[in-house]
């Protein structure tokens, strides 16, 4: 991020993106071994699970308290979310 700053180029933060992503997706259970809930691709957008709920609100305060000292970054809060629709 400081070297983008100082070249001047402007990073897109996206928090939360499934699509076709999803088997490399940090919250994907077999991606961790924090014992992240099971709730698939479909579900992990959703407000089903309070547990993995929990772990995105961390996951997301954390990078958004990392990146916000950047002058050259925008946070997209969920890219696509229409994707299994």
């Amino acid at each position: 991020m400081g070297e983008a700053s100082r070249q001047g180029v402007v990073v897109e933060a996206v928090l939360f993106f499934v699509g076709p992503g999803w088997d490399q997706a940090p919250l994907n259970p077999r991606s961790n071994v924090d014992g992240t809930p099971d709730v698939g691709a479909k579900g992990y957008l959703s407000l089903d699970s309070s547990a993995l709920l929990a772990r995105q609100e961390a996951y997301a305060r954390k990078l958004v308290a990392e990146l916000s000292r950047y002058d050259n970054v925008f946070f997209d809060l969920c890219n696509e979310p229409w994707f299994y629709d």
